[in-house]
């Protein structure tokens, strides 16, 4: 961002004007939509200083277009402006909230369409601004301009500086050593909660009170459901960033806000050795993100999935969905393996619900059979001894989640 707005100030041959430069936040554009890993990331930082270039440039331009209507002029404009970003804002959402929006099938999956469409309206300002139109007549302003602007680079010089050394503290020394809790006993607990976003029921921001949950309990693995906020509407925050850093674990997040799903993280006390991010089969319902990750446990690789089933309205989603799980931990056979998942299903049930299928198909072992109470959460294991098992209340006033946790503990056997 402090790049974007040091080429704004500190391009005087008008840069930021060019077509060339409208050119280049197109093509960052469609590599952010095209591409993944690295190539993905960078494309997105070039579109975020292509974008923050133009933000000075296009509130001069409002301004100065609406200055002869006054006031009233002024403030319609920027209310116009402020009302097309709602409706994109509530748009992009749609693109993954289809399933509870009526008609909202129009919208699935299609981030490109709403990106194409922003950098199209970027295009109509960037190519119809009237700031540069009024440049001649303000040619006895342009040297004071540059001192300000010069004033202004050497604020945001001093600002970078300032974020680095924060950077390069919390890099060196606020990095806690990662720790299980119990090598002595060579015991792992897991746990597994849907977290809603890490928005309480009194739509309180509720990461501190997972984090002490989670210390309270003493997980060394964790699996979180429903924890993606890498959206407008949840700040593109890290959920996983303060818990990992203040307990001291290793985090490996699933699928991207690219992928069209509400998210899946695995946090861990031991090192993850590999991970692979699953898109389950999602043909008619919401789209189902999957972690498998081989953790290195007191020397013994085990292998962990934390997967978020679709809802019961699709059965046939639930049914592909549970085959390609069963199907991974069944590959998977003899290596010691934890299922962390959001199932939605009675215990027992038949085929095709989820549950026989993940069991038998998988080659796994529900911790705790006679338990007839469960129905979203679920704790499956094989090649470990299991030491207990206990549904945990989702705490109150307000609660963090409508959801309880689920941990089971276990021993790894010597090799």
């Amino acid at each position: 961002m402090a790049i974007g707005v040091f080429i704004e100030t500190g391009s005087p041959n008008d840069l930021c004007s060019h077509p060339i430069w409208y050119g280049l936040g197109v093509l960052s554009t469609i590599g952010l939509t095209l591409f993944h890993g690295w190539l993905g990331f960078s494309s997105g930082l070039i579109l975020c200083i292509f974008s923050i270039s133009q933000l000075n440039i296009f509130i001069r331009s409002l301004s100065n277009f609406s200055r002869p209507g006054g006031w009233t002029s002024i403030g319609l404009g920027f209310g116009i402006s402020f009302l097309i970003y709602d409706l994109l804002e509530l748009i992009h959402t749609f693109t993954v909230a289809y399933a509870f929006v009526p008609g909202g099938e129009i919208f699935r999956e299609h981030t490109p369409i709403v990106l194409a469409v922003v950098i199209g309206l970027i295009g109509i300002g960037f190519f119809g601004n009237q700031y540069d139109k009024r440049k001649e007549e303000e040619n006895e302003l342009v040297e004071e301009d540059f001192v300000e602007k010069g004033l202004i680079r050497k604020a945001l010089g001093a600002l970078i500086l300032g974020a680095v050394l924060v950077m390069w503290f919390r890099t060196v020394w606020k990095v806690k050593e990662v720790l299980p809790y119990h090598p002595e006993d060579r015991t792992l607990k897991a746990g597994i909660w849907t977290v809603h976003f890490g928005i309480d029921s009194g739509m309180w921001e509720s990461q501190r009170r997972m984090r002490d949950i989670f210390q309270e309990l003493e997980l060394d693995v964790i699996g979180l459901l429903e924890s993606d906020l890498q959206r407008i509407v949840m700040g593109n925050r890290d959920l996983t960033q303060f818990i990992a850093e203040d307990l001291g674990m290793y985090v490996d997040l699933g699928p991207g806000p690219n992928k069209h799903t509400w998210g899946a993280a695995l946090l861990s006390k031991f090192p993850i050795v590999n991970s692979t991010h699953h898109l389950l089969p999602s043909p008619k319902g919401e789209l189902a993100p999957a972690i498998h990750a081989t953790l290195d446990v007191f020397g013994t690789m085990i292998d962990v999935i934390v997967s978020h089933n679709g809802q019961e309205e699709d059965p046939k989603d639930r049914e592909l969905q549970s085959i390609e799980l069963a199907r991974i931990m069944r590959e998977a056979y003899p290596r010691p393996f934890i299922f962390l998942g959001y199932v939605v299903s009675k215990p027992h049930a038949p085929r095709p619900a989820p549950y026989q299928i993940l069991v038998e198909d998988g080659q796994m072992l529900d911790i705790e059979r006679s338990d007839f109470d469960r129905w979203c959460d679920y704790i499956l294991f094989r090649g470990l001894r299991r030491v207990g098992y206990a549904r945990v209340t989702r705490g109150s006033k307000p609660a963090v989640s409508d959801t309880e946790i689920q941990v089971g503990s276990f021993q790894v056997p010597p090799d």
